[in-house]
């Protein structure tokens, strides 16, 4: 595994929940980090030691722009992704329109423009989630979601090569992404979902994070979808 001592290092998405915590993990392993998120002066985005730089990952001007300021890169992590539709027909389909754009388009454009910044030994890793193969009753539009974002993993882990791409899917982790529920309905959510893995309790953001610097450090990983669930694809 190699160091990422001295390492350029973009998180988008990074200004919170799991982003963040890459983006701190990598800071602590000597990277220089860029925290790319919409708002670059929420949360992680102002991370000490840090560059901040705004990015809207629904709109090709704004990433296209975002890369540009970057330069070159060592490695690229996408975990911004918005919307929780509640189904895949119960939900109105503009919110499920609106997860791919941000979920699946959005780390399709950020790799997109990020990819000829990448140098020798780099690497991208996307975010999908279990539900790409477990579905839940309320989870079906990021089955598809997710799904597409693995399938895009593979084939540009065959395309971008000898660039690597990577894929962790995390199970549920208590990030603020179960903010917009009420505290007693998000309690009983994230109970439910412990309650659904071996290890019997959801995950942490810097658990995730360790993760993901694996992929940017293992050298032989490239094409491979790495769960981290607490077991829950198991369960």
């Amino acid at each position: 595994m190699s160091s990422l001592a001295g390492k350029r290092v973009a998180v988008v998405g990074g200004s919170s929940g799991i982003g963040s915590a890459v983006a701190q993990a990598a800071l602590e392993h000597g990277a220089e980090v860029f925290v790319c998120s919409r708002d670059p002066s929420r949360g992680g985005a102002a991370l000490d030691g840090a560059t901040a730089i705004a990015i809207d990952v629904t709109d090709d001007a704004s990433v296209s722009g975002a890369f540009d300021r970057l330069g070159s890169l060592d490695h690229l992590v996408c975990t911004a992704a918005s919307g929780f539709p509640s189904g895949l027909f119960r939900a109105p389909a503009e919110d499920v329109r609106a997860l791919m754009e941000s979920k699946f388009w959005g780390q399709y454009r950020c790799a997109r423009a990020a990819a000829p910044l990448i140098g020798e030994g780099g690497s991208i890793t996307f975010t999908s989630g279990i539900r790409s193969r477990r579905p839940t009753r309320g989870t079906e539009a990021f089955t598809v979601v997710n799904m597409a974002v693995e399938g895009m993993a593979r084939a540009l882990a065959v395309e971008l090569a000898p660039t690597r791409v990577n894929v962790v899917a995390p199970g549920t982790v208590e990030t603020p992404v179960f903010d917009f529920m009420s505290a007693d309905v998000r309690e009983k959510r994230l109970q439910a979902a412990a309650g659904q893995t071996t290890v019997g309790r959801v995950g942490q953001p810097a658990e995730i994070a360790e993760v993901f610097l694996m992929c940017m450090t293992n050298g032989f990983l490239s094409g491979t979808v790495i769960d981290a669930d607490g077991g829950a694809m198991h369960a």
